[in-house]
């Protein structure tokens, strides 16, 4: 029994790194169609997919209420100026100090 035990595990194992493989075979092919594609293959695809996410939203009442309660929140006004005021801070520079003193 424990023979057939281990081999059962060896067998998994390399059941594993042969679905590894085929999975990191499948992620190179794609990758390669993907690059291989022209700019309005590109915006046909996107759009493709924006059109089915959205038919999907709207045919589940839970869903588009979520989307839509997202939607308001990221859009209130007062996280967009929010928003602002993080995008225009300047971050410290490292070490500007120093710099400065060289000079």
């Amino acid at each position: 029994m424990t023979t057939f035990v281990l081999r059962l595990l060896s067998n998994f194992s390399m059941n594993d790194s042969h679905f590894e493989f085929q999975q990191q075979a499948m992620t190179r092919h794609r990758r390669r169609v993907a690059h291989a594609r022209s700019n309005a293959e590109r915006i046909a695809v996107s759009e493709r997919l924006q059109t089915e996410a959205m038919r999907a939203i709207h045919g589940d009442p839970m869903a588009y209420q979520s989307f839509m309660s997202r939607n308001y929140r990221r859009r209130r006004a007062d996280r967009v100026e929010q928003l602002l005021v993080e995008m225009t801070r300047r971050k410290p520079v490292v070490g500007a100090e120093e710099g400065e003193a060289r000079k």
